[in-house]
């Protein structure tokens, strides 16, 4: 005759061993505050007060919309003649951009 089959023992009674290690989660480590702080971003925004809406593509006038050239100041030239090899960076540093229609000057 069989005998009924036993009841599992109860949780944690006798823990099974296994010869396993036991690994512990390590304690938390207090971080410190971060060296360096992360700088917000600004964000500029352009509002056309003037009414004009038109978009100028590059090299024109943001005034009239003429086309922006570049001319060469005398001080420039003059370095260039006096100084030649190195008085050409010097002429081309000094280089105005100004509209050839209305004169305004760009930086």
């Amino acid at each position: 005759m069989q005998q009924p089959p036993q009841p599992p023992p109860a949780y944690g009674a006798n823990p099974p061993n296994y010869n396993q290690p036991v690994y512990q989660q390590p304690p938390p480590v207090h971080n410190p505050a971060p060296m360096f702080m992360a700088q917000q971003s600004s964000q500029v925004v352009v509002v056309n007060a003037g009414g004009n809406s038109r978009d100028y593509p590059p090299g024109t006038c943001q005034r009239c919309g003429g086309h922006i050239g570049f001319l060469f100041t005398w001080c420039g030239i003059l370095l260039c003649i006096l100084f030649f090899p190195t008085g050409i960076l010097c002429c081309l540093l000094t280089m105005e951009k100004r509209c050839d229609h209305c004169g305004l000057k760009y930086l």
